[in-house]
């Protein structure tokens, strides 16, 4: 008598099942490790961009005021401006007053021209940017300034002394990434003394 053996060599369902979970879970961890990697890169490119852009500015300005013939007034709003910068302190117990932010500044270059910085951060300002007369200090195609965070604070002791001038702004990249770690805001700030007083 012939016996025939049934001799089956495929996989059962469970056994597929179990391979294809595993490929699935492998494949996610793969999938997530390279989007971190390349989300983390595109990161660091935008924080660069935007550094660079807001330490141009303001190392510009810094030079441009410290090596400016005189200081020509500061304003709030770009129609009245500020002569000085002298705030009459009130006699104690009488808080310190805040410090006025100014939106505009004004000097004359040692060639007799004038440069005006304007901060141009209000809802309405399209791009907002920060201007040197009719120049923009930033690349408005990769870069923005934050509302409302750019402005001038002006110290000075008396009219003999040169006042000092404190730049604050914070940049933010252009475009609206779907990322969130490519939404990011960088503040700026610097201090800067005029080395002549204009009169």
């Amino acid at each position: 008598m012939i016996r025939i053996k049934n001799l089956e060599k495929g996989y059962t369902l469970i056994e597929l099942l179990a391979v294809m979970i595993i490929l699935i879970t492998v494949g996610g961890i793969v999938t997530a490790i390279i989007t971190s990697s390349l989300r983390g890169g595109n990161r660091s490119v935008t924080v660069n961009e935007v550094r660079q852009e807001g330490n141009f500015a303001i190392t510009q300005m810094a030079k441009m005021i410290r090596y400016s013939q005189g200081f020509d007034g500061a304003s709030v709003n770009g129609s009245s401006y500020d002569p000085n910068c002298i705030v009459t302190l009130p006699p104690p117990p009488s808080p310190t007053p805040t410090p006025i932010k100014y939106k505009y500044l004004k000097f004359t270059n040692f060639d007799g021209g004038q440069t005006e910085f304007i901060c141009k951060d209000n809802a309405s300002d399209s791009p907002k940017t920060i201007s040197s007369n009719s120049a923009n200090l930033i690349n408005a195609r990769e870069v923005t300034i934050d509302q409302g965070s750019c402005y001038f604070i002006c110290r000075q002791s008396n009219t003999a002394l040169p006042p000092s001038i404190d730049i604050y702004f914070t940049l933010s990249a252009t475009g609206s990434s779907s990322f969130i770690e490519n939404k990011l805001s960088v503040p700026f700030s610097t201090s800067v003394v005029f080395r002549n007083s204009g009169d």
